[in-house]
């Protein structure tokens, strides 16, 4: 539209609210598409070949670092599961309300299709963070979920603690390989931020682990985030949205208060 009405300067902006989280080089297929098509080269597939001669990483292959939200799916707009359940409490679960079912399996898959990038001198480093995020997600996403149903049923199985402590492991592997992208292409200002809030998270886990593990034993005789029933949150009811929203805020995703 800007080249049909003759706008001749365009600015791509990349938002950086609630904590800037992403590489500023995922955007690189987007800007490398929309300058070619600004030159008048309109063919995907010439755009695609010219990309992965100049850069070590294919298009196609940068582009799965979006996938973590999409899931290859086209039809998506801007959720960002990705955020929401990585801190969605694990008792609360309030954005549980958006899980149908295959989060676990498709954050996994998503890992697994960076793993041939994250090696890559240039790039790699981008790739190595977002599969240590997608690697964690595959336990986290579903893992309030799956306390609840095992608490409602009084069947808590060793799995499900051991899984919280391979989860701890996996964020603080998450953690390492963000610092590094961070420190890479930021100034050190704004990563006590993503401190206060992954060593929160750990923090959180483990105390929910602990507490899991105490109702076992007969310590405690209940937990009483688990006995209180879910809400959707948009809703207020009990008709859960069952699919992905775009919920960027921190605050709101770890806690009922949406102040």
């Amino acid at each position: 539209a800007c080249k049909e009405q003759g706008v001749e300067s365009v600015t791509m902006t990349m938002w950086g609210d609630n904590g800037g989280e992403c590489s500023f080089f995922s955007t690189l297929p987007s800007l490398f598409y929309l300058a070619e098509y600004a030159k008048g080269n309109k063919d995907e597939k010439a755009i695609k070949e010219k990309f992965d001669k100049l850069f070590p990483i294919p298009f196609d292959g940068f582009m799965k670092i979006d996938d973590i939200n999409n899931w290859g799916e086209k039809d998506r707009n801007n959720e960002n599961p990705s955020k929401y359940l990585l801190f969605n409490d694990c008792f609360a679960g309030i954005l549980d309300c958006t899980l149908r079912g295959d989060e676990s399996e498709q954050f996994a898959k998503y890992a697994k299709e960076l793993l041939p990038y994250c090696n890559d001198e240039e790039y790699g480093y981008i790739f190595e963070s977002a599969y240590r995020l997608g690697d964690a997600l595959s336990i986290k996403a579903e893992i309030g979920q799956r306390t609840r149903k095992a608490y409602q049923e009084k069947a808590i199985p060793q799995e499900l603690i051991n899984d919280y402590e391979v989860l701890i492991e996996k964020i603080k592997a998450f953690h390492t390989a963000y610092s590094k992208l961070w420190y890479k292409e930021n100034k050190a200002f704004g990563f006590e931020i993503q401190d206060y809030r992954l060593g929160g998270l750990i923090q959180r886990i483990t105390s929910c682990k602990n507490r899991l593990q105490a109702y076992i034993k007969g310590e405690i005789d209940k937990i009483e985030e688990l006995e209180t029933p879910l809400l959707n949150e948009w809703s207020g009811g009990e008709d859960f949205a069952k699919k992905p929203k775009c919920h960027n805020s921190f605050a709101a995703a770890i806690s009922y208060s949406k102040l």
